[in-house]
């Protein structure tokens, strides 16, 4: 029992350092030049998920062994400017005077539904 409970101990810990390490990758991955390196800027897609994985693994870890945490606690910690760019959380400050707010909205769709002369969309 205690083998079976090191080797999965062990394939946990790798798949912790997997997705440690593919969470940098995505994360460096919108530093690329999306016409040089078509595929692997696509990687980035990933992301969210992998984050997930690894505030996953924090919680695992915070209940399993308190000892190592310190892998995906390190890994959001130096992907925590990419983290912050994909999900920013701006406070709120003093508005100053005279600034002009801009709003935007997806209204592409608002001019579909006419028709021209021949009935033709």
């Amino acid at each position: 029992m205690k083998l079976l409970k090191r080797i999965l101990t062990r394939l946990i810990i790798g798949a912790n350092v997997i997705s440690a390490i593919l969470l940098l990758v995505c994360g460096w991955s919108s530093e690329l030049y999306p016409a040089d390196f078509p595929r692997l800027s696509l990687f980035g897609m990933a992301f969210p998920f992998l984050l997930l994985l690894n505030l996953l693994f924090v919680i695992f870890w915070m209940v399993v062994s308190i000892r190592r945490v310190w892998i995906p606690v390190v890994c959001l910690l130096v992907s925590w400017p990419y983290i912050h760019d994909y999900c920013p959380i701006n406070w709120r400050g003093d508005v100053p005077d005279g600034v002009i707010k801009v709003m935007t909205y997806n209204n592409e769709q608002y001019g579909r539904q006419e028709k021209d002369e021949n009935g033709q969309n």
